[in-house]
Protein backbone atom coordinates (compact mmCIF):
# COMPACT_ATOMS: atom_id res chain seq x y z
CA UNK A 1 0.00 0.00 0.00
CA UNK A 2 1.63 3.21 -1.00
CA UNK A 3 1.06 6.01 1.59
CA UNK A 4 2.37 9.58 2.22
CA UNK A 5 5.63 8.07 3.79
CA UNK A 6 6.46 6.45 0.19
CA UNK A 7 5.80 9.30 -1.93
CA UNK A 8 7.33 12.88 -0.70
CA UNK A 9 7.63 16.40 -3.16
CA UNK A 10 10.12 17.67 -3.11
CA UNK A 11 12.59 20.67 -5.19
CA UNK A 12 15.86 19.74 -6.44
CA UNK A 13 17.67 22.54 -4.61
CA UNK A 14 21.62 21.20 -5.62
CA UNK A 15 23.82 18.64 -8.11
CA UNK A 16 27.02 17.86 -7.43
CA UNK A 17 29.22 15.91 -10.10
CA UNK A 18 29.84 14.03 -11.86
CA UNK A 19 32.92 14.18 -10.12
CA UNK A 20 35.56 12.12 -8.34
CA UNK A 21 35.63 10.65 -5.23
CA UNK A 22 38.31 8.06 -4.08
CA UNK A 23 38.85 6.98 -7.72
CA UNK A 24 35.35 6.21 -8.67
CA UNK A 25 32.85 9.02 -10.34
CA UNK A 26 29.82 10.05 -8.23
CA UNK A 27 26.88 12.57 -8.67
CA UNK A 28 24.54 13.93 -5.42
CA UNK A 29 20.77 15.51 -6.26
CA UNK A 30 19.77 17.20 -3.13
CA UNK A 31 16.07 17.36 -2.41
CA UNK A 32 14.23 19.71 -0.13
CA UNK A 33 10.92 18.81 1.22
CA UNK A 34 10.28 22.01 3.00
CA UNK A 35 12.69 22.42 5.81
CA UNK A 36 14.23 19.20 5.13
CA UNK A 37 16.72 18.02 2.89
CA UNK A 38 17.86 14.66 1.73
CA UNK A 39 20.27 13.60 -0.96
CA UNK A 40 19.84 10.74 -3.65
CA UNK A 41 22.41 9.28 -5.48
CA UNK A 42 26.04 8.50 -4.15
CA UNK A 43 26.95 5.48 -6.51
CA UNK A 44 30.60 5.24 -6.71
CA UNK A 45 30.85 4.30 -10.47
CA UNK A 46 33.46 4.05 -13.00
CA UNK A 47 33.22 7.05 -15.69
CA UNK A 48 31.22 4.90 -18.13
CA UNK A 49 28.59 4.01 -15.80
CA UNK A 50 28.37 7.18 -14.55
CA UNK A 51 27.62 8.91 -18.18
CA UNK A 52 24.53 5.98 -18.04
CA UNK A 53 23.51 7.31 -14.58
CA UNK A 54 23.44 11.19 -15.45
CA UNK A 55 22.16 9.94 -19.42
CA UNK A 56 19.10 8.18 -17.71
CA UNK A 57 18.27 10.69 -14.33
CA UNK A 58 18.19 13.56 -17.14
CA UNK A 59 15.98 11.22 -19.88
CA UNK A 60 13.33 10.72 -16.59
CA UNK A 61 13.39 14.60 -15.69
CA UNK A 62 13.13 15.45 -19.85
CA UNK A 63 16.25 17.75 -19.48
CA UNK A 64 20.14 17.68 -21.86
CA UNK A 65 22.25 18.13 -18.91
CA UNK A 66 22.18 17.59 -14.61
CA UNK A 67 22.51 21.43 -14.23
CA UNK A 68 18.92 21.63 -15.79
CA UNK A 69 17.08 19.60 -13.02
CA UNK A 70 18.09 22.40 -10.40
CA UNK A 71 14.90 23.59 -9.24
CA UNK A 72 12.98 20.95 -10.98
CA UNK A 73 9.55 19.82 -8.69
CA UNK A 74 9.91 15.50 -7.96
CA UNK A 75 8.42 12.88 -5.82
CA UNK A 76 11.55 11.05 -3.54
CA UNK A 77 9.93 7.15 -3.72
CA UNK A 78 10.91 5.22 -0.96
CA UNK A 79 10.77 1.80 -1.04
CA UNK A 80 9.31 1.17 2.55
CA UNK A 81 8.40 4.65 4.28
CA UNK A 82 10.81 4.52 6.87
CA UNK A 83 12.38 7.33 8.41
CA UNK A 84 15.59 8.20 7.07
CA UNK A 85 15.30 5.30 4.86
CA UNK A 86 17.28 5.71 1.18
CA UNK A 87 15.10 7.39 -1.50
CA UNK A 88 15.09 4.94 -4.30
CA UNK A 89 14.05 7.08 -6.93
CA UNK A 90 12.74 9.90 -8.22
CA UNK A 91 9.77 10.53 -10.35
CA UNK A 92 9.61 13.69 -12.40
CA UNK A 93 6.67 16.00 -11.84
CA UNK A 94 7.01 17.71 -15.32
CA UNK A 95 7.62 13.96 -17.51
CA UNK A 96 5.67 11.64 -14.97
CA UNK A 97 8.89 9.40 -15.60
CA UNK A 98 10.99 7.66 -13.04
CA UNK A 99 14.21 6.85 -12.40
CA UNK A 100 14.86 4.14 -9.89
CA UNK A 101 18.34 3.29 -8.76
CA UNK A 102 17.43 -0.52 -8.38
CA UNK A 103 16.07 -0.68 -11.68
CA UNK A 104 19.46 1.09 -13.14
CA UNK A 105 21.58 -1.44 -10.93
CA UNK A 106 19.59 -4.16 -12.75
CA UNK A 107 20.33 -2.73 -16.30
CA UNK A 108 23.81 -3.11 -15.64
CA UNK A 109 23.93 -5.89 -13.41
CA UNK A 110 20.95 -8.46 -14.36
CA UNK A 111 21.98 -10.32 -11.12
CA UNK A 112 20.77 -7.73 -8.61
CA UNK A 113 18.54 -8.72 -6.04
CA UNK A 114 15.42 -6.52 -5.98
CA UNK A 115 15.12 -3.76 -3.08
CA UNK A 116 12.94 -6.03 -0.94
CA UNK A 117 14.86 -8.85 -1.10
CA UNK A 118 18.05 -6.50 -0.47
CA UNK A 119 16.41 -5.67 2.68
CA UNK A 120 15.23 -9.19 3.58
CA UNK A 121 18.94 -10.25 3.49
CA UNK A 122 20.18 -7.20 5.80
CA UNK A 123 17.09 -7.93 8.66
CA UNK A 124 18.65 -11.47 8.83
CA UNK A 125 21.90 -10.26 9.03
CA UNK A 126 21.19 -8.02 11.35
CA UNK A 127 19.13 -10.97 13.56
CA UNK A 128 21.97 -13.42 13.52
CA UNK A 129 24.66 -10.31 14.50
CA UNK A 130 22.41 -9.69 17.56
CA UNK A 131 21.84 -13.20 17.86
CA UNK A 132 25.79 -13.72 18.31
CA UNK A 133 26.20 -10.86 20.44
CA UNK A 134 23.48 -11.98 22.52
CA UNK A 135 25.24 -15.22 22.97
CA UNK A 136 28.51 -13.46 23.82
CA UNK A 137 27.14 -11.14 26.58
CA UNK A 138 25.40 -14.17 27.86
CA UNK A 139 28.62 -15.16 28.49
CA UNK A 140 30.33 -12.53 29.56
CA UNK A 141 27.72 -12.15 32.30
CA UNK A 142 28.21 -15.86 33.11
CA UNK A 143 32.06 -14.89 33.46
CA UNK A 144 31.91 -11.95 35.20
CA UNK A 145 32.96 -12.30 38.65
CA UNK A 146 35.50 -14.74 37.69
CA UNK A 147 38.09 -12.08 37.10
CA UNK A 148 36.60 -9.26 39.26
CA UNK A 149 38.50 -7.68 42.14
CA UNK A 150 36.37 -5.63 44.52
CA UNK A 151 39.05 -2.75 45.36
CA UNK A 152 36.53 -1.45 47.79
CA UNK A 153 36.72 -4.55 50.00
CA UNK A 154 39.35 -3.42 52.43
CA UNK A 155 39.29 -6.87 53.75
CA UNK A 156 40.93 -8.82 51.02
CA UNK A 157 44.41 -9.40 51.37
CA UNK A 158 47.38 -9.15 48.90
Amino acid sequence: MITDRHRVRGRITAIEGPHEDRGFTTTWVSLAFGCTIQGFGGLMLDAALADDYVRDLCVAFGVRGMDELVGKECDALYSFGSFNEPIEGLESVDTGRRFLHNAWRKKHFPETESTFEQERDRIKKTIACTKRRLAEEQERLARLADNYVDWEDRTRKR
